[in-house]
């Protein structure tokens, strides 16, 4: 499993390294059993059961009573969001969305994709000072089908990845603007990438419209994405002059990125 097992140093613990082995095991295959776990990491059942109990006592891991499987735990998500909030894009990108705000007085979103590739998540804001709409906070996870942020996410996904977001995701109605068909959510994903950009109008059912761009590493990929949101009848009549400023918002942070 771990990746230190082809070049294995002469000062590693060995304790530590299986524990690691666990935990990244489970984040690839939660709800194992005990016996599930010592078989494949051909662990000695007493040294598996001494990391488990160690691991759920620090948090790390927790176990299901009905089950009896165990899972990665909340002391995970808490490393998983600190790392979030020193990720290089976030300290690049914020003076670049507050100087996008400052134009156009709305709120700007920075958006990658969750762990699960099913959802988008929130790791930067900068809040517009006349926003009458419900504000996502930073740590906020979104429905990428659904959010301008999410489709420009999505738009970056090979067809293997889409297939499995569409399998695994229920298209649900948020408002009458949502959509909820796979053969329309391919459309729009085909306008975005010969476009460029997405847009949403009220389709969360929150009176919001958001135009975003997608952010790209430097092997084209894209890994995140950006956005200004704001009330849908004060959007509108922006969008013609947002695009372009959006636009290079997003390629400004991406060549910073390569």
């Amino acid at each position: 499993m771990s990746q230190l097992k082809n070049q294995k140093p002469k000062s590693i613990v060995p304790s530590v390294n299986k524990a690691i082995d666990i935990i990244l095991l489970l984040s690839q295959s939660p709800d194992l059993s005990m016996k599930e776990i010592a078989e494949t990491l051909e662990l000695p059942s007493s040294t598996c059961f001494n990391i488990l109990t160690t691991l759920e006592y620090r948090g790390f891991i927790k176990k299901n009573d009905k089950s009896l499987g165990y899972s990665l735990g909340l002391s995970i998500m808490r490393l998983g969001l600190q790392v979030y909030e020193n990720i290089d894009i976030r300290k690049i990108a914020l003076p670049i969305m507050k100087e996008l705000t400052s134009i156009h007085n709305e709120t700007c979103y920075l958006a990658t994709l969750a762990p699960s590739k099913l959802e988008g998540f929130i790791i930067e804001r900068v809040e517009s000072s006349k926003t009458l709409v419900v504000l996502l906070p930073v740590g906020d996870k979104v429905p990428l089908y659904a959010t301008a942020t999410g489709k420009s996410l999505l738009s970056g996904f090979s067809e293997e990845d889409l297939t499995f977001y569409l399998n695994n995701v229920e298209l649900s109605a948020f408002s009458t603007k949502t959509i909820i068909t796979e053969e329309q959510l391919r459309e729009e994903l085909e306008q975005i990438r010969r476009k460029g950009y997405a847009t949403t109008h009220n389709e969360l059912g929150d009176g919001a419209s958001a135009i975003s761009c997608p952010i790209k590493d430097y092997e084209g990929n894209i890994i995140a994405a950006i956005s200004l949101s704001g009330p849908t009848q004060r959007m509108v009549t922006q969008f013609p002059a947002m695009i372009q400023d959006v636009q290079e918002a997003a390629n400004k942070i991406s060549r910073s990125l390569q």
